[in-house]
């Protein structure tokens, strides 16, 4: 009985893990390159907020604790944003890095979008310097 009982609950485990793994791939499957971007945009918009506000408390001197905590929201505020799209960083990653084609023809098709990345590059790029200088002091 006891066996049965072990071997129905890893049938049924099983069960459970091929339908995740199935949603899963047939979500990624749904993704296109305009879903990623939006996706990417909004989390990358996110860290430089992020970024921003952990200047804001250098320049205060904020307390160490309360620079990872402010890292720890941002951490969790980008999760969100995969997490709304059915994502994980990693697995948008490798989303990316199988349809880069796809997304380079995307933006190229789009300014507008590789403007915004861009903007959003120069911005944490500043923001980052900023970091740098006032670590260095």
């Amino acid at each position: 009985m006891l066996i049965k009982k072990h071997l129905f609950n890893t049938v049924k485990v099983a069960a459970v893990m091929t339908l995740l793994f199935t949603a899963s791939s047939s979500f990624a499957q749904e993704m296109t390159a305009e879903h990623y971007i939006s996706m990417d945009l909004q989390a990358r918009q996110l860290t430089l907020e992020g970024v921003k506000d952990r200047l804001s408390l250098l320049q205060f001197n904020a307390g160490l604790g309360r620079q990872l905590d402010q890292d720890a929201e941002t951490q969790q505020d980008v999760g969100a944003v995969y997490q709304q799209h059915n994502m994980t960083a990693s697995r948008a990653i490798a989303w990316a890095t199988q349809h880069t084609q796809a997304i380079i023809q995307w933006l190229k098709e789009h300014p507008d979008q590789q403007a915004e990345y861009d903007r959003i590059s120069r911005e944490l790029d500043a923001v980052s310097t900023q970091i740098q200088a006032l670590s260095n002091q």
